[in-house]
This record gives structure tokens, sequence and C-alpha cells, in this order.
């Protein structure tokens, strides 16, 4: 059996936002889309990555509600460049999805922006290679 790469488990569906995007915005992106990641882009070139969890550590409880304090209210409105990951790690559709594996591990995040010679191609998430590395086990066998 051929080894599976990376093109064969991204998205290619990609979610990308500008630098000044604000949190709020991008929160409701995610929120709307059911994602976990969203892609930063300048002039369509990848500048970083941000996580559910980084907006997270950013919003307060109550930054939604009638009780927040004017300083949660404008953390809502920080700009994706000011909270974002930058230079994330990317890896390459061409690449093994052992080796897309190795490096959510290695580094504890759950995706990858793909990108080929250059240009974003496509995202890997934890979540992709779990359905690759099933697809595998159920196809074991039936070649």
């Amino acid at each position: 059996m051929q080894a599976m790469t990376v093109a064969h488990a991204m998205s290619t569906a990609l979610i990308t936002v500008e630098m000044d995007f604000t949190l709020d915005v991008i929160e409701q992106i995610m929120i709307k889309r059911h994602i976990g990641h969203v892609l930063v882009v300048d002039q369509g070139k990848l500048v970083g990555i941000i996580s559910d969890s980084d907006v997270k550590k950013q919003i307060s409880p109550r930054s939604h509600s009638d009780l927040a304090t004017t300083a949660e209210q404008r953390l809502l409105f920080i700009k994706a460049h000011q909270f974002m990951t930058r230079q994330p790690i990317v890896i390459s559709p061409d690449s093994p999805i052992l080796e897309a594996l190795n490096l959510l591990l290695s580094h504890h995040i759950h995706a990858l922006p793909v990108v080929d010679h250059g240009y974003l191609v496509g995202i890997i998430t934890d979540g992709d290679l779990l359905r690759a590395f099933r697809f595998q086990l159920e196809n074991e066998g039936k070649a």
C-alpha cells in the first residue's frame, strides 16, 4: 500500500482572515463555521494562525455581557496580528501523513497549514489525521 500523503488528508476549503480582523469577528467566524483554526494572510501570503484556544485566552467570560468592564470590551477589538501565532509550522502536501502527525505531537499543536512552493493550499488538523488513519485501517487487506 502506498504511503498516504498530507494532500490526501488535508482540507482545502480554507477559512482565512486578514491581519486587521478583530478578535470579535474572528470568534464569530470560528463559531459560525464550526472550526478550530483560522489562517491569517497578508496580501495572500500566510503570516500566522489563530486557534480557538488563542481566542479563548483573550476573551473574558464576561466580554459579551453587560457586566464586562471597559477593558474586557476593548479586548474584543484587538487585531489578529496582535495575538496570532507568527511564522507557524507548515508542511508540504507531498509529505507523509506520519510526518504531519509527528509535527503535531512534538510541537503540541492541533493544525498545520499546508504550503506548496510558497502558496497556501490547505490545512491539516488532528481530526483530518484521525479520519485518514481510520480510512487506512478500514482498507487494510482490501487491496
